[in-house]
């Protein structure tokens, strides 16, 4: 959720804050008493086994205690609420009104196709990670069988899936492996790093200067395209409000200022 202001989240968290500290003390000061109580009052909200709701027995504990009375609490909740509130209606606002549809995806990648130039090779591979080599020669030689089914199957027992390096973003080993002289192509490995044996299976290699393609910007473009459309809508909204607000301060004023005449 975005907030307008920094200190609203230090103002929920101190007031949470408050009620934890009030909390710790009233345990400490009535020793094995408070204990007891607290265990009488979890088996009389326990059902079915479930725990208690630990938040709603904090918040009585802070009215029972009077803490709702205190005047600076009371700014504090008024400034949560208020800041609540008004986040609430603009999610609910901007939500109504953002749809970003592929086509505005598409056609953003066409015009600014030059943004998503590769500026250093690139390899797309999937990469298993062990801790022995036994292990990692297994996993190549399954790989090099080039059974669809058994691939299928290395992929759930080991977690992994395609991904994207670029120079850099692996250990040194790898990385000349990869981005050494030759184009890299299908098994490497097993390598041995400080982690353990990788065994790396290239499935496409692309050269520095090439296009991304849509499908590996979609996300970006998405993100890039509702944070603008949002930015811009937020700042109309509250351009109209204040229009809104300033109107019907100038109307009271006006009235005041003619029953003052009166």
């Amino acid at each position: 959720m975005f907030f307008s202001r920094p200190t609203t989240l230090f103002s929920s968290l101190f007031f949470l804050l408050l009620i934890f500290t009030f909390s710790g003390c009233t345990q400490k000061e009535g020793g094995d008493t408070s204990a007891n109580s607290t265990l009488s009052v979890d088996r009389h909200n326990t059902k079915d086994g479930a725990l208690p709701d630990r938040q709603n027995l904090l918040y009585k504990a802070a009215v029972e205690s009077g803490l709702q009375n205190d005047t600076s609490i009371e700014g504090l909740v008024k400034d949560y609420r208020k800041n609540l509130y008004g986040n609430l209606f603009l999610e609910h606002y901007l939500s109504s009104r953002i749809e970003i549809s592929m086509e505005k995806i598409r056609e953003h990648y066409l015009e600014n196709r030059v943004s998503y130039v590769r500026q250093s090779n690139q390899v797309r591979l999937i990469q298993f990670l062990t801790q022995n080599e036994a292990s990692a020669i297994k996993i190549k030689r399954a790989l090099l069988r080039y059974d669809a089914e058994l691939r299928a199957s290395l992929l759930r027992e080991h977690g992994v899936s395609p991904v994207s390096v670029s120079p850099g973003d692996l250990p040194q080993s790898l990385d000349l492996l990869l981005f050494g002289f030759s184009t890299p192509r299908g098994v490497l490995g097993p390598e041995k790093t400080s982690f353990g044996y990788h065994v790396l299976e290239v499935l496409e290699f692309f050269p520095e200067g090439s296009f991304r393609g849509l499908d590996e910007v979609y996300d970006e473009i998405s993100q890039e395209l509702y944070q603008s459309r949002r930015a811009a809508l937020y700042g109309r909204l509250l351009d109209s409000l204040a229009t809104a607000s300033s109107l019907t301060v100038n109307k009271k004023g006006g009235a005041e200022a003619f029953n003052e005449k009166i």
